[in-house]
């Protein structure tokens, strides 16, 4: 049994305005173009979707008004934390099926322009049934 427990930050305090249209990193953007927070908050969404999805215990947590330093000094470490793990386990972190059933997912929503209320819910009863018996 996998015991891995994954979280997710999401850091919010202002839109970006930043427009982003065509296809990046395997995500569709979509031909409006979206903001990059936008696009972060549906590939944030997509990757808690997967790991539910998949039946891993997950937890996502929403910053609403970070301080900026101290939020990129816990990027920081955690980027760099994930990179030496795979290292040294011999692990391809920028080719993981896991990544592409939530670039999947994100590409979805983003197509559909699926709400974030509805994102939620969708990820609610995804969590309902994987968990029933935890």
């Amino acid at each position: 049994m996998d015991h891995n427990f994954y979280c997710i930050f999401i850091v919010s305090r202002n839109k970006i305005n930043v427009k982003i249209a065509g296809s990046h990193a395997g995500v569709f953007t979509g031909e409006d173009g979206k903001s990059a927070q936008a696009i972060v908050n549906y590939q944030a969404d997509a990757t808690f979707q997967a790991l539910i999805e998949q039946s891993v215990p997950s937890v996502k947590i929403s910053i609403k008004d970070p301080d900026v330093t101290n939020i990129g000094y816990l990027i920081s470490f955690i980027q760099s934390t994930v990179y030496y793990l795979c290292i040294l386990l011999d692990v391809n972190w920028a080719n993981n099926p896991k990544v592409v059933i939530g670039k999947n997912i994100c590409n979805d929503a983003l197509k559909n322009q699926i709400p974030s209320e509805q994102r939620v819910k969708i990820r609610k009863e995804i969590a309902n049934e994987k968990f029933k018996n935890f």
